[in-house]
C-alpha cells in the first residue's frame, strides 16, 4: 500500500512483456506454417514474415503489409532455415552410415550399445 504506484507500474511492465512475448510466439508460428495461408492473389506466402534484426533478433509483419525488402529478408531466413536444416540432415545420415553395418545385422541393439562395440572393435 506504501507504493502503490511502484507496484501498479510494474504490473502493466510485466503484462506487457507477457503479451510482447505472446503476440511473437504466434508470429512466429504463422511465420513458419507450411501451409500458405494468405490468399492474396494465390500467393504462396506464410501469413507472417520474419525479418531478422540485430543481434539474432526477429520483427514479424504480416504478409499483406510487407514491403518488398521484407520480402526478401524472410526469403534470406527462410534459405538459412533450410541450410541448416540440410546440414542438419547430412550430419544424421552420415551417424546412420556409421551405425549401419552393425545395427542392420542387429535390430535391436540400440545406439548407445552400437558405438560401444565399434568403439571397442576399433581399439
Amino acid at each position: 500500500m506504501l507504493h502503490a504506484d511502484v507496484f501498479e507500474r510494474e504490473q502493466e511492465h510485466l503484462l506487457m512483456e507477457a503479451a510482447d512475448r505472446i503476440a511473437k510466439a504466434i508470429m512466429k508460428e504463422l511465420s513458419e506454417n507450411d501451409q500458405p495461408t494468405l490468399s492474396l492473389f494465390g500467393l504462396a506466402v506464410p501469413t507472417a514474415i520474419a525479418v531478422p534484426m540485430e543481434r539474432g533478433s526477429f520483427y514479424y509483419v504480416r504478409a499483406d503489409k510487407a514491403t518488398w525488402s521484407q520480402l526478401v529478408a524472410g526469403e534470406q531466413v527462410r534459405t538459412a532455415n533450410v541450410e541448416r536444416a540440410a546440414a542438419k540432415l547430412d550430419a544424421y545420415r552420415e551417424s546412420m552410415g556409421y551405425l549401419r553395418p552393425l545395427m542392420e545385422q542387429n535390430p535391436h541393439l540400440t545406439v548407445a550399445q552400437a558405438v560401444q562395440i565399434i568403439r571397442g572393435s576399433v581399439a
